[in-house]
């Protein structure tokens, strides 16, 4: 019963006792830590703020995924990629008509001097010096056989038209290390295939906790993506999943921490690659490097990698000729800024070390992941390389 407070000579109304607002400190440690981050650029009331306003509204769950409910396979078109399908619809198409269904795809590139390149996302050295393109390609598509698994179907052979959701919809690609593979497997096994949130896209990432290590379930790559940044403490569908992780049960532990791998990348190389750069150059390799991929000039070097029975020793010997090429790619950065500081330029000098740096990127995207020769090669050659070039700027 709400209890009543009387007043004399007034009417009796119902009390109701507020519940206090949440506030930043009630937050677990790590959870705090990770919305101060995330939003520094607007300052520490802005953030406290948003913990004290998040009861009016709980996070947002990703839309879900177009077409009608039912099986999802991957059919062959004529255009020679595979089309998502469900229940007869092809998930990428828009309408279907007497040519077939009809597909769109947005198509953006960058120019330079040289000529153009695909743009793959990251930071440009000398965004001026860059022109933008873009258009929108218009196809129509007849399915050609029946429908397979996606989960077999390579990602360059597969479609990437219509919404972007539909990205989302095929399988993630197998984790390189077989230790990521086998949580995965056990995510798998006893929890479902799909994200283990919002339960309407494949799940994409292992989710778990950075400061424990303590292995939470798997996620697409939406939720994934915002997850810490809930604000709240609980009644939403993200607080609930941090306060009680679906695979908690499981007792599973993540593989060895970044700060591990590195230091054992710096043993095989014999060397920091990290050491004596720019502090700007290094903020932006280090933040890069833990996505997963160097940006600095908007090449991906782990987008497609070779089926392997990877030990923690084969990943760590791959990262470290990775970081052996980052370094010489590092080294020519440096150079081309310390030619810019001078009072006389030489543009010679500094169009070959772009020229350079562009080469080592190609050669870089040519590394095979199951070659472990040419893995040894390539860290002795460039880290003796980033040597040489960080030498004569000195």
């Amino acid at each position: 019963m709400v209890p009543i407070r009387r007043a004399p000579g007034r009417l009796s109304v119902p009390y109701v006792r507020i519940p206090l607002m949440a506030t930043l400190d009630e937050l677990p440690p790590y959870r705090r830590a990770q919305l101060v981050w995330r939003w520094a650029h607007q300052g520490l009331a802005y953030v406290e703020g948003l913990v004290r306003n998040a009861e009016k509204q709980p996070c947002h769950l990703p839309s879900a995924p177009p077409g009608p409910p039912g099986q999802t396979l991957a059919v062959p078109g004529d255009d020679g990629r595979f089309h998502l399908e469900q229940a007869g619809q092809l998930l990428c198409g828009e309408t279907e008509t007497a040519d077939g269904w009809s597909h769109h795809q947005h198509c953006g590139w960058i120019e330079r001097e040289r000529g153009p390149e695909e743009w793959m996302g990251g930071r440009l050295d000398d965004p001026d010096a860059v022109t933008w393109g873009s258009l929108v390609v218009e196809w129509t598509v007849r399915p050609t056989g029946p429908g397979v698994d996606p989960g077999i179907v390579e990602r360059p052979d597969r479609c990437h038209g219509g919404r972007y959701e539909l990205l989302h919809l095929w399988p993630p690609r197998p984790a390189r290390t077989a230790s990521v593979r086998r949580l995965r497997a056990a995510l798998v096994a006893e929890l479902g295939p799909d994200c283990h949130l919002c339960g309407l896209y494949p799940g994409a990432m292992v989710d778990h906790d950075h400061q424990t290590g303590q292995v939470r379930g798997l996620l697409c790559a939406f939720c994934n993506r915002v997850l810490e940044e809930c604000p709240h403490l609980t009644d939403c569908p993200r607080a609930d999943y941090l306060l009680s992780p679906p695979a908690a049960g499981l007792n599973l532990r993540y593989p060895a921490s970044q700060e591990a791998t590195r230091q054992r990348k710096i043993e095989l190389l014999g060397f920091d690659p990290f050491e004596g750069l720019h502090p700007a150059l290094l903020q932006t390799m280090i933040s890069t490097e833990r996505q997963g991929k160097c940006m600095s000039n908007g090449i991906s070097i782990t987008g497609q990698l070779d089926p392997h029975e990877w030990s923690n020793e084969d990943t760590a010997a791959y990262e470290a000729a990775i970081e052996a090429v980052n370094g010489a790619v590092g080294a020519y950065s440096a150079l081309i800024a310390a030619e810019k500081a001078k009072d006389a330029p030489e543009q010679g000098v500094i169009d070959d070390a772009r020229a350079a740096r562009s080469r080592l990127a190609r050669e870089r995207e040519g590394l095979r992941s199951t070659d472990r020769e040419q893995i040894a090669a390539t860290r002795a050659r460039y880290a003796q390389l980033a040597r040489e070039v960080l030498a004569g700027i000195a």
